[in-house]
């Protein structure tokens, strides 16, 4: 009877332990799914991630191997997240990667699945392969956003995508491929009743038309998009971002030798400093006049043109390679930091092994009663000096963190989306940075360089334009660039870069400058 009783207590114990430890595992697994929920929220808010922490620590969580309260809708989202969060932060291969594995995660067979999250995660990769200039892969991604699209029955964002394919495809030289695909984008936005999109896919197609010298089919398409694209603003101007269109619209009326709207148009590009277009386009004009000089004037400049658009073309290019180097060079760094730290855990697992034996073998000389060599004072020198060895590995180890979490923040620095977008306004690649961007940059930058903030402070500390030349000469920017970042003359800029360097650096020219400012930024890199 008593031991009954004992057993029926011990029993109740047990359940009573094992039901708060899935109480608080319960509970954790409830923080995590809001945490979870509040991180696509913000997504879905069309919010810029700056940091992976928290999605990093979800994508973790969720992938512990027998998790009970882990779905695979969950492990989806968590890993869909956190390549969103790397697209954001400019680490576009890292953001591939995840969202590879959140398609491994999704279960297509289950009645359950987020087929709308499956469908986002294609939807980002074509975007993230458009922007990497490869078609190929765009297609096969845009193909998959299509399908989920319309397992979804969301016939809006199934014609939205099925038109998005007119840009790889482009990219291929594939024009028949364009015609097809614009004409049925039509045909299905005019079925629907939506004339705006209907108008807005031809604009691909009126160009080819006119390349190939059908112009009754480009004027078709040209008079259609006029009347219906919406692309034009109270006033009659094409809208922003719009402007190329008065390249086709000049293409066409020189086709049709109507040659004087063809120059109005042409013009129109000029305003919109659409340079390379506007002159290729008054080029062809005035070789149609037979104008010598106005053909030679404007054959410079379209070589002029050209040159720059080649230029920005080698510095995406540059770009896309400094992006896909810095993924490579960051799993090697990882993969040497955890070498490094095996390396160390074999050092210590060894010295450990050689105290134990060497106090083994003492306990047995003292045992055997034979005579003492090793002195008390010699056992707690060695312990002392295998301790001191085993500290030395820690601080080691923390040092070798230190500079990995700096050299780490400053990468991500050069590869902030707020540095491409200063970069890219300054080449004509997007609009114009606003002051807001440029107030980004600067709290990114003296937050990336602390030691830099420190030495200048030390100097008697920087102006607000003395900054300015600081962050944009470290960027690469050329005097006239920086003078228009910042609303001065070029002359101003070249002032203000000597008053620096023989502040900073006690020297009385520009030459020396950019260096002596690389030499503090990037000790590591000029040594």
């Amino acid at each position: 009877m008593k031991r009954a009783v004992i057993g029926i207590i011990s029993v109740a114990l047990l359940a009573v332990i094992a039901a708060f430890g899935v109480r608080g595992c319960q509970r954790r697994a409830d923080e995590m799914r809001a945490a979870l929920d509040s991180l696509q929220v913000a997504n879905r808010a069309d919010s810029v991630f700056t940091n992976d922490s928290v999605a990093q620590m979800l994508a973790r969580y969720y992938d512990r191997p027998l998790h009970f309260w882990a779905t695979p809708n969950d492990r989806l989202r968590a890993h869909y997240l956190l390549g969103r969060c790397y697209a954001d932060m400019g680490e576009s291969p890292q953001a591939i990667a995840e969202y590879h594995r959140a398609i491994e995660c999704a279960d297509t067979t289950s009645t359950d699945c987020d087929l709308r999250t499956l469908r986002a995660v294609y939807g980002q990769m074509a975007n993230v392969f458009h922007q990497q200039n490869l078609p190929l892969e765009e297609i096969e991604a845009q193909k998959k956003y299509n399908h989920f699209s319309l397992e979804l029955h969301d016939t809006i964002y199934a014609i939205q995508g099925y038109a998005s394919l007119i840009r790889p495809y482009y990219l291929l030289g594939d024009t028949d491929k364009v015609l097809s695909i614009s004409n049925e984008a039509e045909l299905m936005n005019l079925q629907r009743g939506d004339t705006i999109h209907a108008a807005r896919v031809n604009v691909t197609a009126a160009f080819i038309y006119l390349q190939r010298k059908e112009l009754v089919l480009a004027k078709n398409k040209i008079d259609f998009i006029r009347k219906y694209a919406s692309f034009y603003d109270s006033y009659g101007n094409l809208q922003p971002g719009r402007e190329m269109f008065y390249y086709t619209l000049g293409l066409y009326f020189e086709n049709t030798q109507q040659l004087d709207s063809a120059e109005h148009y042409y013009r129109r590009l000029l305003l919109a400093q659409e340079y390379e277009a506007a002159y290729r386009g008054l080029l062809s004009f005035f070789e149609r006049q037979n104008n010598a000089d106005s053909i030679g004037k404007y054959a410079r400049l379209f070589a002029d043109a050209n040159d720059v658009m080649h230029d920005e073309m080698r510095t995406d290019a540059v770009n896309l390679a400094n992006k896909n180097f810095k993924y490579t060079r960051h799993q090697q760094e990882a993969k040497e930091q955890e070498a490094k730290a095996k390396q160390r855990a074999y050092y210590i697992i060894a010295l450990l092994l050689v105290i134990a034996c060497l106090v083994t073998f003492i306990y047995h000389q003292v045992q055997q009663g034979k005579k003492q060599k090793i002195t008390l004072a010699l056992i707690k020198e060695q312990y002392q000096h295998a301790k001191e060895d085993f500290l030395i590995l820690q601080k080691d180890k923390l040092l070798m963190e230190k500079k990995y979490q700096h050299i780490k923040s400053k990468t991500s620095y050069y590869s902030s989306e707020i540095v491409n977008k200063v970069t890219d306004s300054v080449f004509g690649i997007s609009q114009e940075a606003s002051s807001k961007d440029l107030n980004m940059l600067y709290d990114l930058f003296i937050t990336t360089f602390e030691d830099f903030r420190s030495f200048a402070e030390n100097k008697g500390g920087l102006t607000e334009h003395e900054w300015d030349v600081c962050i944009y000469v470290d960027l690469g920017f050329r005097d006239k660039e920086i003078a228009l970042l910042m609303g001065l003359k070029p002359q101003r800029v070249y002032r203000l870069k000597i008053q620096l360097n023989k502040r900073l650096f006690h020297e009385e020219d520009v030459v020396t400058f950019a260096k002596n400012l690389r030499k503090v930024l990037h000790p590591a890199k000029e040594s």
